[in-house]
């Protein structure tokens, strides 16, 4: 029953959350998914000429595009609708950052970074 393997796991260090499926699907379309499919989009930019330029932070960021493309249609197709929001919301974001470097809005794109890196802070 779920008590038991909640206890096992427990009894092994882990916290365990117990949700639905669906709540599952739509919390790694943003967690796993989307950081794949950025990962692969960036690595796709990237033109022969500039490869002994790519700095380390270019490497990091793009590392999870190793993973098997096999694998990774498969999931992204499995949980399309999913995958589908968590690329629209990350398109809009990106939009946001865009339209204030466009627009010359610096204190205002400032602010767009810091909020983004307050959230990412929140996970050390």
């Amino acid at each position: 029953d779920i008590n038991s393997l909640k206890k096992f796991w427990n009894s092994l260090g882990a916290e365990v959350d117990v949700i639905t499926p669906e709540e599952h699907d739509s919390i790694l379309a943003f967690t796993s998914h989307l950081p794949h499919i950025a990962a692969y989009a960036l690595a796709g930019l990237m033109e022969s000429k500039y490869k002994k330029y790519a700095s380390t932070g270019f490497k990091d960021t793009t590392r999870i595009a190793s993973s098997d493309p096999v694998l990774w249609s498969d999931i992204f197709m499995s949980n399309r609708d999913n995958t589908l929001l968590a690329i629209k919301q990350f398109k809009e974001v990106v939009s946001r950052i865009e339209n204030k470097i466009r627009e010359n809005l610096k204190d205002d794109l400032k602010g767009e970074l810091k909020s983004c890196k307050e959230k990412r802070d929140e996970l050390v």
